[in-house]
């Protein structure tokens, strides 16, 4: 708990350009958290505004392509000179694809089986 509170009083006293970098930072290396009270790992929404993956692979996304907002998985790619793309989707955000299903214990590994 004193770890939190510690967060809490170093963001309270950031400036707001500040407070903008540890929320893009933030988000680019926690993209997911543990829930404890329902077992599993929830995953961020990442709006492609705030950044693009920074590995190519395949992601899940939020695509308006089509008129309407519909989740996809997808590739992200960078070509040669650099540019991450996302094909012909129309990305609005994006999030790392979860683990797979464990049918031994019905979810996926918590912080303390993973060792943090």
């Amino acid at each position: 708990m004193v770890q939190i509170d510690n967060l809490i009083d170093r963001m309270n006293r950031m400036t707001e350009k500040e407070a903008k970098e540890f929320k893009k930072e933030f988000k680019k290396e926690y993209h997911r958290s543990w829930n404890a009270e329902n077992g599993f790992w929830s995953f961020f929404w990442i709006p492609c505004s705030e950044g693009l993956p920074e590995e190519d692979g395949e992601y899940l996304v939020t695509d308006v392509s089509g008129g309407t907002a519909t989740v996809t998985e997808t590739y992200f790619i960078t070509d040669c000179d650099g540019e991450g793309h996302w094909g012909a989707l129309d990305v609005i955000a994006w999030m790392p694809l979860p683990e797979p299903y464990n049918p031994i214990d019905g979810a996926m590994n918590s912080p303390e089986e993973e060792g943090d």
